[in-house]
């Protein structure tokens, strides 16, 4: 997929199925994080675009530590405002965001899915990488049915 944008609809629909156990939060920002290697090589001129970040297991690590940052967000948010609470008097869902458990969820699952679906359409990809350089699914769907859906 060409940049993070259109990897967010699969954390849309998560979110609408277990709003209080997934952070949304957590998926987009660790589908960020995991799309900065590409654009760092992007702006380099270099090749391959995708490096070890884009296997399942670098994506899905990665994104529980940002999952983890996420969960953390709240304590940082009192240490900076000396006590103020982020959540207080929030509806529960949106407290679910920064819950420690949801949000390690929502950063696997957000780096676990952006790998998927870019490995459906990019030859320089390894998502089985270090084990296996092998791409078991690249060209299961085209680049044009993945992003028209």
């Amino acid at each position: 997929m060409p940049f993070t944008p259109f990897h967010f609809g699969p954390g849309v629909l998560l979110k609408g199925l277990a709003p209080n156990k997934i952070s949304f939060t957590a998926f987009m920002l660790a589908n960020v994080v995991v799309d900065l290697e590409p654009l760092y090589h992007i702006l380099r001129a270099d090749l391959p675009l995708h490096g070890p970040l884009h296997s399942f297991l670098a994506a899905t690590s990665a994104g529980a530590m940002v999952g983890a940052g996420v969960a953390l967000l709240p304590k940082a948010w009192q240490v900076v405002t000396k006590g103020r609470d982020l959540l207080a008097k929030r509806s529960r869902t949106l407290q679910a965001e920064f819950r420690p458990a949801a949000s390690l969820l929502g950063g696997a699952l957000g780096g676990f899915s952006h790998t998927v679906f870019d490995a459906f359409i990019y030859n320089d990809f390894h998502p089985l990488a270090p084990f296996s350089p092998v791409n078991p699914i690249l060209g299961f769907i085209s680049a044009d049915e993945l992003i028209s859906g």
